[in-house]
């Protein structure tokens, strides 16, 4: 058995297994075009050519990040490319959207999440792109089932990480004045503040009290 790839020189193999009527050899992980071909003694076969088939996969994946609570309620999104064997990071509870564009037709695709207890059904979009949303529970994996038109399939495909992270409470602090400040009824008295949250900020009250008054809240500012 001789074999040759792309631009190479042809250079003899050994056989995985024979014996007297037959023998075979195996073509592991075959990514290039391989050519092959027997010979004995003067006596040689035609060059016969093994051409590898890409599996499916999915190109352009993107990655939607719904915060929790926010679906649907016209909030912001992020979204971010997919690269190979990156991780997904989002707050606990977030609703996760992965789409993506297939390079040959399907048959079927679906999403395997480590914690669903079975795959879920990516939806074929009017753009040719495949898409699958679910909630990020824990931390975990997923990857991409995807079987072509003509029944082939990766079975080794990516597994991307994800990460559940804690959504800590939002903090406040008054910046000016950082001192204690004595002000007649009269005195118009200019706060600054900031206001910072993990994963962003919807509204902010300044609390106060009046010597002999209940405590009041001033709406300062609102994100729509």
């Amino acid at each position: 058995l001789w074999l040759r790839g792309p631009g190479g020189r042809w250079e003899r193999a050994a056989w995985d297994a024979q014996d007297p009527s037959a023998a075979s050899y195996r073509a592991a992980d075959l990514t290039s075009p391989l050519e092959y071909q027997l010979r004995w003694r003067d006596e040689r076969t035609r060059a016969w050519r093994l051409e590898p088939v890409p599996f499916p996969r999915l190109s352009e994946v993107k990655v939607r990040v719904h915060p929790p609570g926010r679906l649907g309620e016209g909030q912001a999104v992020s979204e971010s490319e997919l690269g190979g064997g990156g991780e997904v990071s989002a707050p606990q509870g977030s609703w996760i959207v992965l789409r993506g564009r297939p390079t040959a037709p399907l048959s079927r695709a679906a999403l395997r999440v480590s914690y669903a207890p079975t795959p879920l059904p990516m939806r074929l979009k009017p753009s040719g792109e495949v898409e699958a949303g679910f909630p990020l529970n824990e931390d975990g994996t997923f990857q991409f089932d995807l079987v072509g038109e003509d029944g082939q399939s990766d079975p080794r495909p990516v597994v991307y990480a994800m990460k559940a992270l804690a959504d800590h409470p939002p903090e406040a602090e008054i910046l000016s004045p950082a001192f204690e400040v004595e002000a007649s009824p009269r005195e118009r008295l200019t706060l600054t503040y900031q206001a910072k949250d993990d994963f962003g900020v919807a509204s902010v009250e300044l609390v106060y009290k009046v010597p002999g008054r209940p405590e009041a809240a001033l709406a300062l500012k609102r994100f729509p």
